[in-house]
């Protein structure tokens, strides 16, 4: 009952949408991809804000539901409290308000759009039609791979996103992943194809990326033009992707280099990617406890490694889950990273005890290894042996709550709102 009902509401809601479109006639730019797809999203809609009035998708509304809601400009939490059906009403009654009174619909909506099981892109794209589409990484074994039979068919559903591209519309892919890179040609896209990444094919690149416990530094290369990037509390590859991906988009729209460059340079990162953060005893915590899946969490783990810690580096990692078959392979792996990387290794859940062992037996001792079966207890752990110096790594998929570690380890705690990913009402309320 309550998956014919969601689905009555994605309907419903689907078609407000649709009506809202037709309407204002917002050029569309798609944002899907397992790495980044967010801080993409949020960039995007910074560079494209220099010309035009944006809207985008709020936090992370990517579903079936969270792209109407978008659209639609709702912010309200896509809770699965469907007891309450009341909240869901109220919702459909605020879509028909752009339909009603609104003028200053956005002339461009940023939309982040997302696949957790087979046939979820697929739907979409038969009703929202698209001006660009930004594709970023896949990985060889992506987050939400469980519901799916292959990592193919995963980047399958990803690609029916770039069957919605408008004639003329433009196809931005991250050329440095080979899923994402392949898509155009797989799919024979009659669209103008822009790429960007560290390659040297990307025809936006970037290079001479520089890290250190001030922030990253790189150039971009585009057209001719070459333009440095100092990015000040800001760290690892992945944001650097993210910048090159929104300077695509606003290239191909009249935003010039110098003027997106400004704009991805004052944009506020959402919480939980890689925040850098002052933790207890004079530590600093690097917060990355939004999601995980193994590219993202080789991501962080390699930024990790090129920073310089005046005392142990520790990581604490969270079960990276919906992995289905590739679960345990994907936890030795990164087991076995860690080993070469950390000093202490802290682990919460079941599967992330397969990367415990794997680390131990590529040589981390096993005395710095300390196993917890949920978040609350890892963290206090750590306030009981964090020194300082200790640089710390929080990690972990969203079920498992690593925020919650991040919040027993700040040291200003009254600031934890506003600071960790995850902290409305409805979130704090579960166990």
């Amino acid at each position: 009952m309550k998956e014919i009902i969601k689905n009555i509401i994605a309907w419903v809601l689907s078609c407000e949408a649709r009506l809202v479109i037709k309407k204002y006639h917002p050029r569309i730019v798609g944002v899907t991809g397992n790495v980044g797809k967010t801080g993409t999203k949020d960039a995007i809609a910074a560079v494209l804000s220099k010309k035009f009035v944006v809207g985008k998708s709020a936090k992370s509304f990517n579903s079936e539901l969270g792209v109407p809601l978008s659209i639609l400009g709702i912010q309200n939490s896509m809770s699965d409290k469907w007891s309450k059906p009341f909240l869901w009403l109220k919702n459909i009654c605020l879509g028909f308000v752009p339909l009603i009174w609104r003028e200053n619909y956005p002339e461009w909506l940023v939309l982040e759009i997302g696949a957790d099981k087979p046939g979820d892109i697929l739907s979409v794209s038969k009703w929202l039609h698209l001006n660009v589409v930004v594709i970023t990484a896949i990985g060889d074994i992506p987050v939400h791979v469980e519901f799916f039979r292959t990592v193919e068919e995963l980047a399958r559903e990803k690609g029916y996103l770039v069957e919605a591209i408008r004639p003329g519309g433009d196809l931005v892919l991250f050329a440095d992943d080979k899923w994402s890179a392949a898509t155009a040609d797989r799919l024979k896209v009659c669209a103008g194809v822009l790429t960007y990444g560290f390659s040297k094919s990307a025809m936006i690149k970037a290079s001479n990326y520089r890290i250190s416990s001030a922030g990253i530094s790189f150039r971009i290369d585009y057209d001719g033009k070459m333009v440095p990037v100092k990015m000040p509390g800001v760290y690892g590859r992945p944001n650097v992707y993210a910048v090159l991906a929104a300077i695509a988009v606003g290239a191909s729209h009249g935003v010039n280099l110098i003027e997106a460059v400004d704009a991805v340079l004052s944009y506020e990162r959402p919480p939980g990617r890689f925040k850098r953060l002052e933790g207890i005893n004079d530590s600093i915590i690097f917060d990355d406890s939004y999601n995980a899946s193994p590219l993202a969490t080789d991501m962080a783990l390699q930024t990790f490694s090129e920073l310089k810690a005046s005392g142990r580096k520790i990581v604490a990692l969270g079960d990276m889950r919906e992995l289905g078959q590739y679960s345990d392979l994907a936890h030795r792996d990164i087991g076995r990273k860690i080993a070469k990387i950390a000093d202490i290794f802290v682990v919460v859940g079941e599967k992330s005890r397969i990367a415990a062992r794997a680390a131990e037996g590529a040589g981390m001792k096993g005395d710095n290894i300390f196993c917890f079966s949920d978040s609350i207890q890892a963290g206090e752990f750590l306030k009981t042996i964090i020194s300082s110096g200790d640089m710390i790594l929080v990690k972990g998929s969203e079920s498992i709550r690593m925020e919650r570690v991040v919040a027993s380890i700040i040291n200003n705690p009254e600031d934890v709102s506003k600071l960790l990913v995850r902290q409305n009402k409805e979130w704090l309320g579960k166990s």
